[in-house]
């Protein structure tokens, strides 16, 4: 009798070490959820808010308007911002196509422009092609139509544009506000 108690418990051990062992398995194939802190960039004259990894600092090569950095980088990625389409000039759909037919072709021979909307506005997301050159460090575009054309130095603009990572841009972007329009 002794002898089927010490068994019993035995074997009662052994599977009570074998489902925490399957829990724990379970546990670890469960997506880890990464909580980061977030910074907010404002830029008075480009009228624009937004949200990007707060690690990430100003990137001096990109230079600033009116003392305002327009460009911030991390090891994990970077965004950027500009304005295109002078008044009179372009629709969307011309101000996207403009950008990726430059002399250097930065988003490669073929890139895909697609349609979206960001802060309930008509907005472009230009993709680059496989052969999009190395040193644009694969460089992801969207341009948004202002609300209304905005006055940045001279000239009247009625896009923003936002630049980046391919991994951040699109979180970037859903953050974006319009300030002030």
């Amino acid at each position: 009798m002794k002898k089927r108690i010490i068994w019993e418990i035995g074997i009662g051990a052994v599977l009570i070490l074998a489902a925490l062992f399957f829990v724990s398995q379970e546990k670890a194939r469960q997506p880890k959820i990464v909580l980061r802190t977030l910074a907010i960039y404002s830029n008075p004259d480009f009228k624009i808010s937004l949200a990007y990894p707060s690690t990430w600092q100003i990137d001096p090569a990109r230079g600033a308007f009116r003392g305002t950095p327009l460009s911030f980088k991390g090891d994990d990625g970077f965004f950027g911002i500009d304005a295109v389409g002078v008044v009179g000039d372009l629709n969307i759909d011309g101000a996207a196509k403009s950008l990726t037919q430059e002399i250097k072709k930065p988003y490669g021979s073929a890139p895909k422009i697609s349609s979206t909307t960001i802060a309930g506005a008509d907005a472009r997301f230009i993709l680059p092609s496989p052969d999009q050159p190395k040193e644009e460090n694969g460089v992801v575009a969207m341009v948004v139509q202002y609300p209304r054309p905005v006055e940045i130095g001279k000239y009247a603009y009625l896009y923003f544009m936002l630049y980046g990572d391919k991994l951040h841009l699109r979180e970037i972007a859903n953050a974006l506000k319009f300030v002030g329009l």
